[in-house]
C-alpha cells in the first residue's frame, strides 16, 4: 500500500485505555497501518471495540511484573 511506504507505518500499538486517543489511531489506520491496543486488564476500559482496531491486548499483573524488570513476556 502506498500510504505505508510514504509514512513508514506498518503497525501502531496504542498502550492506553483512553478513548481521547482514538482519533490518532483512526488516522494511522487511514494511512494503512494495522492498529492494535494494549492496556492493563484491571484498568479503565474506555476503549470499546472499533472496526479499525485489529487486536486488543489485555495485560495482567504478570505482564506488569515483567515490564518492571525490563523483560519480555512470552
Amino acid at each position: 500500500m502506498l500510504a505505508r511506504a510514504e509514512h513508514g507505518l506498518d503497525v501502531v500499538v496504542l498502550f492506553s485505555g483512553d478513548s481521547d486517543l482514538l482519533p490518532a489511531l483512526a488516522g494511522a489506520y487511514r494511512l494503512g497501518a494495522v492498529c492494535e491496543t494494549a492496556a492493563w486488564s484491571y484498568g479503565d476500559r474506555r476503549l470499546g471495540p472499533k472496526s479499525f482496531i485489529s487486536h486488543r491486548h489485555m495485560l495482567g499483573p504478570h505482564d506488569y511484573e515483567h515490564a518492571c524488570r525490563g523483560e519480555q513476556s512470552g
